[in-house]
């Protein structure tokens, strides 16, 4: 029996960062837990995507018994993986920040059509199979948005329980 994990990328208001944040990312405790710490509060993950679905596009992918940033890391590689904002499993960017990375984001998923089969083919490997083209094709869309909107944005990996 296996496991569905799901990565989330959407943009994410002021209004609702202000609101939602300081439950989903508290202060960090001494001793870190040894599962993501998003997953016991899926519940408010879960209103927190019900209300900004509507803010821009977004990305929401899943796959049985693989982790999709693991399958993104594969898919990219060690180089252009890099490159993205560190802890994509689950973070939270000021608007600011969403600006100021795009740059890297832009290169790093801006690819000939060479580059993007070989990373499509090198998803579906590390995914077991599942094809999951917003992984490749649907971050720099939803980026771009958040950017232009003056949004942060707000990436989870969770597993579901």
């Amino acid at each position: 029996m296996g496991f569905v994990a799901m990565w989330i990328l959407m943009p994410l208001p002021a209004t609702e960062a202000e609101r939602f944040l300081p439950q989903l990312f508290p202060p960090p405790q001494s001793d870190p837990p040894d599962f993501c710490p998003l997953d016991d509060r899926i519940e408010t993950l879960y209103e927190l995507w019900e209300i900004c679905q509507h803010a821009g596009p977004w990305v929401s992918v899943s796959a049985l018994s693989r982790y999709p940033i693991h399958g993104l890391a594969d898919a990219l590689g060690p180089e252009r993986f890099a490159r993205l904002p560190p802890g994509l499993e689950a973070f939270q960017l000021a608007p600011a920040a969403v600006r100021a990375s795009l740059p890297a984001v832009e290169a790093v998923f801006t690819m000939d059509e060479a580059t993007r089969a070989e990373a499509g083919e090198r998803l579906w490997i590390a995914l077991d199979g599942s094809r999951e083209p917003d992984l490749l094709d649907g971050v720099l869309p939803v980026w771009r948005a958040a950017a232009e909107a003056g949004y942060g944005l707000i990436g989870a990996q969770v597993v579901p329980t």
